[in-house]
Parts: structure tokens; sequence; C-alpha cells
């Protein structure tokens, strides 16, 4: 059997094609029997592309055979007892594009406005399998801008806001080339729960957190824009004037924990009440707040969720609620020890901030502060509209 040449070239004629040819003979037998194979590594391996052929050429898609800057086709002809094979000229294929596609979340899927969303999806080529993590980008598509949310194969985002929301993930592997896949999500409000017990109060779960680090719950970049109120204090029996602070954040930013809503913090401050800090101070504060939106503020793994919480770390102050209750729309946060005054101007305790989260903007309400001899006071506050 006399050795076979092979001769491969893209084809001009045929767009996304190649034109292979070849010549092979034997003095003993009229016929042979070819097959080809396809190395995208200068030879060091082959792929079977087509067997059993009696023609000597083929046309065949480069689709799916994947680029090479020095592809190699290889024919083997056989007689049926002896083989002889050839190798071509290596000529340049373009490497395939990337196909992207997205798991999870479905197309159309609903969530709530509370909701994180979990997204998955792969992308491969043929040149280099299963793109690594790094090459996946997750994007938030939103006015024609691109909003970025990860990256990887499995990402975990914060609630979006309430309507429809397009999510894309954009592949890319090392030449630059890319490929997107998208999904349509459709968000809609959460149901509003209120604790309503109006036989018995209700302990809420606060948590110790630090500042800055509770900013991020409301904003992506820890930048908190906050509008300030304070009402003066008076106790029975001392002297001078506390204050109550009340902060409002501005409403969550989209894809952060606190999406929408709006933090509601308090500090009781009595450093300038002159009296005995033994019988004067504060034990109790009741505000009219209305419904409470829990979220993991902690951000721990388990996703745990607390009413609310109580900047112990970074903050102002030094004492803690030690007990929150809810009874109908009424919460009272309970000091044991008190925040106690001072034995001269200035030696004065002031609470650190506790705060809790709603979806109503605030209003002008008169909250009631209670001291060591159980009397109670009224104070100007804010709070929830509801």
């Amino acid at each position: 059997m006399t050795a076979v040449t092979v001769k491969a070239s893209p084809s001009f004629e045929l767009d996304q094609q190649i034109y292979l040819e070849w010549f092979g003979a034997d003095v003993d037998v009229d016929h042979l029997t070819y097959s080809v194979s396809y190395s995208i590594d200068q030879g060091k391996s082959f792929r079977p592309i087509q067997g059993g052929l009696k023609e000597t050429r083929l046309i065949l898609p480069t689709l799916g055979l994947g680029g090479s800057k020095s592809a190699l086709f290889k024919v083997t002809a056989s007689n049926g007892f002896n083989m002889a094979e050839a190798i071509s000229n290596p000529f340049p294929l373009p490497k395939s594009a990337p196909v992207a596609t997205i798991f999870s979340p479905t197309d159309n899927a609903v969530f709530t406005s509370n909701e994180s969303i979990f997204l998955s999806g792969v992308a491969i080529n043929l040149e280099e399998g299963m793109l690594g993590q790094q090459f996946l980008q997750w994007y938030l598509v939103k006015s024609q801008e691109l909003h970025f949310l990860g990256s990887g194969r499995e990402v975990s985002i914060h609630p979006l806001s309430v309507g429809k929301h397009l999510i894309r993930l954009v592949a890319t592997d090392q030449e630059g080339a890319q490929a997107i896949d998208e999904r349509t999500i459709v968000i809609q409000e959460a149901p509003l729960y209120e604790i309503v017990l109006p036989d018995s109060p209700k302990s809420l779960k606060f948590v110790e957190v630090s500042a800055p680090d509770i900013n991020y719950i409301f904003a992506r970049n820890g930048q908190i824009v906050a509008s300030d109120s304070t009402a003066e204090i008076s106790i029975e029996g001392a002297e001078g004037k506390g204050f109550l602070q009340s902060r409002m954040w501005s409403p969550g930013e989209e894809m952060t924990l606190g999406s929408g809503l709006t933090a509601y913090l308090y500090r009781i401050a009595l450093n300038d009440l002159v009296g005995d800090p033994t019988i004067h101070g504060i034990t109790s504060f009741s505000i009219k707040f209305g419904s409470v939106e829990p979220l993991n503020y902690d951000r721990n793994t388990s996703d745990m969720r607390y009413h609310g919480f109580v900047i112990t770390r970074g903050g102002l102050g030094a004492v803690a609620p030690n007990k929150v209750e809810q009874a109908g729309d009424t919460i009272t946060f309970h000091f044991n020890p008190q925040i106690g005054v001072g034995k001269t101007a200035g030696g004065g305790e002031s609470s650190f901030f506790f705060g809790i989260a709603s979806r109503y903007t605030p209003s002008d309400v008169v909250a009631r502060i209670g001291d060591f001899q159980e009397r109670e006071y009224n104070v100007n506050a804010c709070a929830p509209s509801s």
C-alpha cells in the first residue's frame, strides 16, 4: 500500500466549512477505506471525526471541531490488513466561542421582595472545557446598564425591588470570546406580618453589632445618610436635662438585606443629668412602632433573623437594653442596669444606639420613658407612620 497524502484548508466557497482531500493507492486492491481524525494540540492527541469512508474527500462543518493556531487532520487508510496514515500541514482555525447556560433561576421565576436569590450557571467551550469560576460574571441589567452581582458558578444576591428584573450571565474565555445567557425574574411584594399579642407581650430578638459593619445591611458602600432629632428628658429629683435621640437612615438600597426598609435608631443620653445614680435613672423606653421587619443583622451563615440590633462596638453609649418586648403596636425596651444620671454634670450615662427596621416612613409620635422609681414621662420621638 502506498503512502497517503493529505491536504486540508478552509473552503472559500463554503462558509464555516472545511474541504479536506487526500490520495491513497494500493497495488493489490482497488478500494481502500479511510478514517479521519482531528488535533488541536499540534498532534499530541487526535479525536476521531469520521470512519468507513470510500471517497477521498470530505466536507466538514467547523462548528464542533474546536479551534487552534495549528490544527491538524490525520487520514488513516486501510486495505483490511494493513494501514497507512498521513497528517496534513498545520492550519489555523478560530477557536469556538463559549456557551453559557443559567440553571437557576428559571425564566419568569417569582420571588418576594424580602427573599435572597440564588444564581447558578456554567459555561463551556470545546478547547477549554468548563470555564473556571473567574470567567463567569453575573449582572443585573437595569435601564441598559449593567450592575455587577458577583462571579462564579453560584452566587447568592440580596432581595431586589418589586417588579421585573433581567439577570445576565456573561462568560469570557481565555481568548476574550464571550457568551451570555439571560433570565427574567419577577419580584412580588413580600407579605407583611405584624406581631399582635393582645394578652401578653412577646420577647423580641435583638443582636449586638458593630459600626460601620451594620451600615452595609442598608448601603452597598457602607455610606449611610441619616437624619436626627432630639427631645429633652427631665427626671423628677434630678437636675439638668438629658435627651432622647431619634435617628432615621435613608431607605435601604437595592441588592442589600435592608432593601426598601428604613432603620429607626434611638439613644437615651443622661450625661448632663445630676442626681443620685442609685435612684435616678431610666429603666424603660416604650414607643408605638407597628410592624417590625426581621433581618439577618449580623450576616451569619445560618440566615438567623433578628427583630433589631444594638450597636455595642464602634458607636456611642455604654448601656444596652437587656430585654425587648412587643404588645400590639407598642415596643418596650427595658434597661437593667438602668441608664443612670451622674453625681456631677457630664458624669451620667448614655445607652447604645438600638435600632429596628420598618417599611414605613417616619412620623412624629409621643413615646414614654420610665424611671427607677416607676414614674413615666412623655417624650417626643420618631417612628413609622403606620
